[in-house]
């Protein structure tokens, strides 16, 4: 018995040695990747133990003071916690609502056009906004909208015929501002995903829908969307799974001290709080903590969504 279980092993050995040998060039390609997401993904897994310790980088990992869930205690006992924790979840879910299905139904219009040169600068030009910095795109924002000489409100106060209000000022236009932007930045190259997923539709659907007196609406309503719907449901998913991780970047270029009551989300706060030590010294394992909790959440979510997802519709990550 013993014997045969060396031989299956020496056979398995030498096919996995032959697989690793004829796809050796594959494998060479692959390497850089792998080295990418070892070093910068998983490796920095081991600072999470400064979650737990009161971090000193002289002391470093192994001579800094254990704290247990100090650091845990201290973010929720954090009187602006609740609000904070508000925001992000706001945030998240009205980009979820809003900005995920517009390069949905970006890429669904784009696929009834049937004049190719037009379809194809469409296209470009709404990539064009992902690749303009996110520092420039809230300087533009800024600009658009301040009373003084902004286009957007010159343009409310002659339709109001009131001086336009400055809408960063107002703590109930942050999310707004804020989504929109979000949907004109982002629009057009997350519909890459939707667009390249329609291609794989089976034209003769089409053909045979046509035939039968289907219209464009009712085409794309029985034959486009099922076709597309594990795409959405995957993009979905992942989108669930980052409600915790708002847009840090352009949050924290269009926030002032008007707007903190509805702009502050946690990745602004643990910056702040954390990183740059605003009214306190930097605190490491505070960051940590706090980004930890986040990690957390957002693990659950997805979890959850894969689960239902799978149960309900049969589709799913894993």
């Amino acid at each position: 018995m013993k014997k045969k279980a060396k031989m299956s092993f020496e056979s398995r050995f030498r096919q996995t040695w032959k697989d690793i040998k004829r796809d050796r060039l594959l494998l060479l390609m692959f390497l850089p990747g792998l080295i990418y997401f070892f070093v910068f993904r998983y490796l920095p897994m081991g600072g999470l133990i400064m979650a737990f310790q009161d971090f000193d980088i002289f002391s470093g990992f192994l001579d800094s003071p254990f704290v247990g869930l100090k650091h845990f205690r201290t973010l929720f006992s954090t009187p602006q916690f609740a609000r904070i924790f508000m925001n992000t979840i706001l945030i998240s879910l009205y980009s979820i609502l809003f900005s995920f299905p517009f390069p949905i139904l970006f890429a669904l219009l784009l696929n009834e056009m049937k004049w190719t040169k037009m379809k194809k600068l469409t296209q470009t030009i709404s990539y064009l906004p992902h690749f303009i910095s996110v520092v420039v795109v809230a300087g533009m924002v800024v600009d658009l909208l301040s009373p003084g000489h902004g286009a957007i409100a010159r343009l409310i106060s002659v339709i109001t015929g009131k001086e336009a209000p400055y809408l960063l000022a107002n703590p109930a236009y942050f999310r707004t501002v804020y989504i929109v932007t979000t949907i004109w930045q982002t629009m057009g190259w997350n519909a890459i995903i939707f667009i390249a997923a329609l291609t794989g539709v089976d034209y003769e659907q089409y053909e045979a829908a046509t035939m039968d007196g289907a219209s464009r609406l009712q085409k794309m309503w029985y034959i486009t969307l099922p076709a597309i719907k594990p795409t959405i449901v995957i993009m979905l998913i992942l989108s669930l799974g980052k409600i915790m991780e708002t847009g840090f970047d352009l949050i924290f270029l269009l926030q002032n001290s008007l707007n903190l009551s509805s702009s502050e989300v946690i990745s602004t706060f643990v910056y702040k709080r954390g990183i740059l030590g605003e009214h306190t010294l930097p605190n490491y394992s505070f960051a940590t903590a706090a980004n930890l909790f986040q990690s957390v959440i957002s693990m659950v979510l997805v979890v959850t969504s894969n689960k239902l997802s799978k149960k309900l519709s049969e589709v799913s990550l894993w």
